[in-house]
């Protein structure tokens, strides 16, 4: 039988439920994923599922023996590979309606942003990280950021300064039988901070009480980044050693970029969903450190900035 070729037919599940004009932003978007790690090639697999305009991989790299078990997009096949290329390959395959390109450039702030809607970059460097959101940011082009280590894995998110979004909720059903539940539009308003206002957010400030230790860690090794890998100084004034300790930091790094596929599986799906929910501008996506830990089994929500959702329901929390 004959693939679908028609969009309202390959798409229709999806267009019953967050309806036609969220599908035709996304047929619209451009996605550009800025290095490929586990997570976001997990999160380029269900982005192109949902059929988005098109997506660019930008990678320089060769695809490692070591690699392949916790990359959805590569295969035995590929070690010795351009990795770009060969995500770009497997990428097709799950949805050819979806316009894949490929840049084998380094994947850092020098990226061409034209035509660009959204940016999912794979942190391997605190400052390029930071200088690409900049960019982004100067461009209004939406930023994402993630990447593993070992057990845990994290995104940051940045969709900008006044991202307006709809809020779909249920009414209560009444007591008449005859009266259905129907669904209520409701908007609001955020505000992103970029991640360098997020990573300049002092150890003590009240928005790090509710902070975990694999928050803490994820934080440590990237400021760490931020000083020239100056472990001491990034830890400079935590106050509590118990959360923020030299040993959790240490560990943290010596898995960081380390992608087990269970994790990226996870954390690529939730990814996926709110990059989505940027695109569509339905409901507001995490702000703006989402933190999975598979050995606690919880993914929590962390807004390392102080600001006001205005919407007439509370920005979500634990997931």
């Amino acid at each position: 039988m004959a693939a679908a070729t028609d969009p309202n037919e390959v798409y229709d599940r999806q267009i019953r439920l967050w309806g036609v004009a969220a599908q035709q932003r996304m047929a619209i978007s451009h996605v550009m994923f800025v290095g490929i790690s586990g997570v976001a090639a997990e999160t380029c697999k269900n982005i192109v599922l949902a059929g988005v305009g098109s997506v660019t991989l930008v990678d320089d790299g060769i695809v490692a023996a070591d690699e392949i078990a916790g990359n959805v997009l590569l295969r035995p096949s590929s070690v010795g590979k351009s990795r770009a290329s060969e995500c770009a390959l497997r990428a097709r395959e799950f949805n050819p309606m979806v316009a894949v390109h490929v840049r084998e450039s380094p994947p850092d702030a020098s990226v061409a942003l034209d035509g660009v809607t959204c940016v999912v970059a794979s942190i391997h460097s605190a400052p390029v990280a930071v200088a690409l959101n900049a960019a982004c940011r100067a461009r209004e082009v939406l930023f994402f950021a993630t990447q593993a280590s070992g057990l845990a894995a994290f995104y940051f998110t940045d969709v900008l300064d006044n991202f307006e979004f709809v809020v779909t909720k249920k009414r209560k059903e009444s007591d008449a039988v005859s009266a259905p539940a129907v669904s209520a539009p409701a908007t609001g308003k955020a505000r992103y901070g970029s991640l360098a206002e997020a990573l300049a957010v002092p150890w003590t400030h009240p928005y790090m009480s509710a902070g975990t230790q694999t928050l803490f860690a994820i934080l440590g090794v990237l400021r760490a980044q931020l000083c020239g890998g100056d472990t001491d100084l990034a830890l400079a004034g935590t106050g509590d050693a118990s959360r923020a300790s030299r040993a959790l930091v240490d560990a943290c790094a010596g898995t960081f970029g380390k992608t087990i596929a269970p994790v990226a599986s996870v954390v690529g799906g939730f990814l996926c969903q709110d990059v989505l929910r940027a695109l569509t501008h339905r409901d507001a996506p995490a702000r703006n450190f989402f933190v999975f830990d598979a050995a606690e089994s919880s993914g929590l929500v962390f807004q390392l900035f102080a600001d006001e959702v205005s919407t007439e329901e509370a920005p979500r929390g634990k997931r």
